[in-house]
């Protein structure tokens, strides 16, 4: 993640070109929208992403398209998640990458989907110590959290 936000290098080593990154992280589908992924097994996914209708996708990434939801990432934000609820994005704009990761089904449940959201709002935040509060959150959800962290 810190390599994407880096636009391809971590410390002084280029690991992917300047235009690898862009492509990743910009519209390659043209007018059509990510659509809403319907369930057809409850108990393993609901219906699924958030910005389903509005947001693009890179090669690779969802890609958060206005209006992005207030004290939430920014506009230009990469995102995906897995089935287990793990889920990351990368927000340019605030050069903030974050990452959290837990083991429960179903995909989007509610309660998985308010860690996140949760979570991301401290995250996006512009004070260090939120990134704190961040993670002290996710722990007393028992949430186990791999990073957050701003460039």
């Amino acid at each position: 993640m810190q390599l994407i936000l880096n636009g391809g290098r971590i410390g002084t080593v280029r690991l992917l070109r300047e235009h690898t990154v862009t492509m990743m992280t910009t519209n390659q589908i043209g007018a059509l929208t990510v659509v809403e992924q319907p369930s057809v097994s409850p108990e393993i996914l609901r219906p699924f992403p958030s910005g389903a209708g509005k947001d693009k996708f890179g090669f690779g990434f969802q890609i958060e398209q206005p209006p992005a939801s207030p004290g939430m990432r920014s506009a230009g934000s990469v995102s995906w998640g897995g089935v287990f609820n793990t889920h990351f994005w990368i927000d340019p704009r605030r050069s903030v990458a974050a990452v959290v990761l837990m083991q429960v089904l179903p995909y989007y449940d509610p309660r998985a989907m308010g860690v996140v959201r949760g979570f991301e709002g401290l995250c996006t935040s512009t004070s260090a110590s939120s990134c704190s509060e961040a993670q002290a959150h996710a722990r007393s959800a028992s949430v186990g959290l791999l990073r957050c962290s701003s460039s």
